[in-house]
């Protein structure tokens, strides 16, 4: 009896007031002295961290370049993501920009999908000026004035092949090229520098105000989007073409006079930028530009390229080789979509006829080329001959030009057979847009938006299961994982009051 009256004087001794005090100040103490450590744990984890990319393509990890670009940068950037969710891209693109943020703070993104907010979507189009339906699945940069868009077929490589082949009417993406496309349109709307661009008229070439099919508003409005004013020149009285501009001529038909083309020609001479796209409709007769571009090492044939492997329709052709130049370098493995273009050949007796001249061909058919001559204008007559992968673009060189200022640099040329394929009609077909984007970039010297950044690949895993390996991982995941948490519960239950 004393004993037991022992124990509970002690036990009622131990919870004593003082002794429960004590205990709760220790434990208030220990959860400040854990608060504290935890605050100043995660205040030098937000100012000293380190963060590692796991997957297996580093795929998240952004280039040294884009690292360059985004600390030499102090504006501040919108980024609107205008996309379906449910795209294959999209979360790529999601985790790209979050990539984009941690370097650059001042990135504010902004997701909306069209599809499941009707009124953000509706908001977007008025303020980005959104004409249609199809102006969608993009994402645009905005930097105090200047926007850029990029759209989803600028994003990735498609391989069309299934297409092609009838079995699907869906491309299938390959690289996804996010970080040499958002890096360019962060140079391109955070650059106070504004280039011109200007397109010949008077002979026949398209109108860069045009809308319709075979206008080319949709090109300049490409131009305008790269901070790049795009205007109209035409030869007469003191009209004369400034040095720092991009001449464009889209598909003269006209021929042009002789003091027009050396104008031209001396423009060339003293570090000027052309690009031209020459038309099946000029083939037969001379526009003036054929007898130049003998001189700049170059031969556009007076004739209808066609590869009976690689076409749609009678009059289109697929292009999807290209070579290594900086104007095409990007494309990969997609393909341009041109109609009746005609060749464009390097002439080895041109190109050594000048000094320091670099002639190289960047756009080719397949092994099954063919050319036919054309012997009046539009017409074409005889019979196909092979020719083997044939050209149909070409890009021209010429640096240390004398008497030229440092920062223009050299002497610059695109030429490509086919104008149609930038016209309204065809602009946004497979990757017409992306060879306007870089052949203009590189034409203007601009190497931050051509080339440095290559694409990822996007892989895709595939797990295939049998019908009785479905069963089991369903009965696994549906009665296994939640019975064996119910069999742990009990054996402590059963422990605990044993």
């Amino acid at each position: 009896m004393e004993m037991n009256r022992s124990r509970m004087q002690e036990t009622t001794d131990s919870f004593s007031p003082a002794r429960r005090f004590r205990i709760g100040v220790q434990v208030l103490l220990s959860c400040l002295a854990l608060f504290s450590i935890l605050v100043m744990v995660n205040y030098l984890a937000s100012r000293h961290y380190t963060r590692w990319d796991l997957t297996r393509e580093g795929r998240h990890q952004l280039t040294p370049l884009t690292s360059r670009i985004l600390k030499s940068i102090t504006n501040e950037l919108h980024v609107v993501i205008f996309f379906d969710r449910d795209k294959p891209v999209f979360q790529s693109i999601q985790d790209l920009l979050k990539e984009y943020q941690y370097q650059y703070p001042r990135l504010a993104v902004e997701v909306v999908d069209y599809y499941r907010d009707a009124g953000g979507a509706q908001r977007v189009r008025a303020q980005y000026k959104l004409n249609s339906e199809k102006d969608q699945d993009m994402v645009i940069f905005e930097s105090g004035a200047n926007v850029k868009k990029i759209y989803q077929r600028e994003l990735a490589d498609y391989d069309y092949s299934a297409i092609m082949q009838g079995k699907t009417n869906v491309a299938r993406p390959q690289n996804f090229k996010g970080e040499q496309a958002f890096t360019s349109a962060v140079v391109s709307v955070t650059d106070t520098r504004q280039s011109l661009a200007l397109f010949l008229q008077g002979h026949g070439e398209r109108d860069p105000s045009n809308e319709e099919e075979m206008g080319y508003a949709r090109f300049a409005a490409l131009l305008e989007e790269k901070n790049i004013r795009a205007r109209t020149f035409q030869f007469g009285g003191t009209n004369s073409l400034p040095l720092d501009a991009l001449l464009i001529i889209g598909g003269a038909r006209v021929a042009l006079l002789p003091e027009e083309v050396e104008q031209i020609d001396e423009f060339l001479s003293k570090g000027g930028r052309l690009l031209a796209l020459m038309d099946f409709q000029s083939a037969g007769k001379r526009t003036g530009l054929e007898r130049m571009f003998s001189k700049w090492g170059l031969e556009v044939g007076n004739d209808r390229v066609t590869d009976p492997n690689f076409h749609l329709r009678q009059d289109d052709l697929f292009i999807a080789n290209f070579s290594n130049h900086p104007s095409v370098r990007s494309l990969g493995k997609a393909s341009l979509y041109m109609i009746r273009p005609r060749s464009v050949r390097r002439t080895v007796a041109g190109a050594t006829s000048t000094d320091g001249l670099k002639v190289e061909e960047i756009a080719f058919t397949s092994t099954s080329g063919e050319a036919t001559e054309v012997r009046r204008p539009g017409e074409i007559g005889g019979t196909p001959r092979r020719t083997g992968q044939t050209p149909v673009a070409a890009a021209v060189e010429r640096g240390g030009v004398t008497g030229v200022k440092a920062d223009r640099g050299s002497t610059r040329m695109v030429v490509a057979g086919d104008s149609v394929f930038l016209a309204n009609q065809t602009i946004e077909q497979l990757a017409n847009r992306d060879f306007a984007n870089d052949s203009v970039n590189w034409l203007l010297d601009r190497a931050l938006l051509v080339g440095g950044i290559g694409p990822r690949p996007l892989r895709e895993y595939r797990l295939t299961l049998t019908r009785s390996q479905m069963n089991t991982l369903r009965w696994t995941m549906l009665a296994g994982m939640p019975g064996l948490v119910l069999l742990v519960g009990m054996m402590v239950w059963v422990r605990r009051n044993g």
